[in-house]
């Protein structure tokens, strides 16, 4: 070989490496949408509805506007709070013994199956299936909700409306990881006779102002008896059964507004909603 063939060999090898150098390997450099993971989208969190059903003699759900208005605000909470696989349902009667009168609990089954390795097809009969189930699902627990709505008190415990009793009830199944939302299906009329309690039937508070004491006086009582922690994050919605034309005697603001500011008091973070 002589020294020019040399030397152009020489040159060609060195060029050859060079462009070696430059591209990269298969796989080594963004390869488009072959390479990229998909992941599917986290699990919500998981949302337990505590309802709260007024058992005292005070209360008539037999009236077309109360049977109204109760029936499609439970209606929207489920479609709202009933998502998927876990999500909870809970019903308590308020009366004389409201800690020890949960009459319902049902848990949501219903999953939707990761469907990121799917084609569009396959995807979307998975998402129809899973519709399906959960409409089922909240269709049966609105029914079982609805029939423990419908239920009469008949018993002596309706004598008594203790509301605070709920906030125990709370206490104990707000579930960190969770949320909580609580629903007052009541006039809100506190009427437990006795020292130390509120019989709102009797002697509601004269205005916001006493309204406001008496929520103060009253939370430093019960702030001893519960868990702050698990209450801070509960959300209220009080569902008032007073039609917009009802008098200030019967829908009585101030009483309103003592369990505003008592659920304040108490620590929880967003105020109660009235419905």
């Amino acid at each position: 070989m002589t020294i020019c063939n040399r030397a152009f060999s020489s040159f060609f090898r060195k060029v050859a490496g060079l462009v070696l150098l430059v591209i990269p390997p298969a796989g080594c450099g963004d390869n488009g949408d072959s390479q990229r993971t998909t992941h599917p989208p986290p699990a919500p969190v998981p949302v337990h509805s505590v309802l709260f059903f007024d058992k005292s003699v005070s209360m008539n759900v037999a009236t077309d506007f109360i049977r109204r208005k109760y029936e499609g605000a439970l209606a929207g909470l489920i479609e709202q709070n009933i998502r998927t696989e876990g999500d909870r349902l809970s019903v308590y009667f308020i009366h004389e013994n409201t800690s020890k009168a949960r009459a319902l609990q049902v848990t949501a089954t219903a999953r939707l199956e990761d469907v990121s390795s799917l084609n569009d097809t396959d995807a979307e009969a998975v998402r129809t299936e899973f519709e399906v189930t959960l409409q089922k699902e909240r269709q049966r627990f609105l029914e079982q909700a609805r029939n423990q709505l419908g239920l009469v008190n008949t018993g002596t415990s309706n004598q008594t409306t203790d509301l605070w009793a709920t906030l125990a009830v709370l206490s104990k199944v707000a579930k960190p990881g969770e949320t909580t939302k609580a629903y007052y299906f009541s006039d809100m009329v506190e009427s437990v006779p006795g020292p130390g309690r509120r019989d709102f039937g009797r002697l509601p508070p004269a205005g916001a102002d006493q309204a406001e004491a008496w929520a103060g006086q009253d939370a430093e009582r019960l702030r001893k008896r519960l868990d702050s922690a698990r209450l801070r994050n509960v959300q209220i919605r009080m569902v008032l059964p007073f039609e917009p034309t009802s008098s200030s005697k019967l829908n009585n603001p101030s009483v309103t507004h003592y369990w505003e500011t008592l659920f304040v008091r108490l620590g929880i973070t967003t105020p109660a909603e009235e419905l």
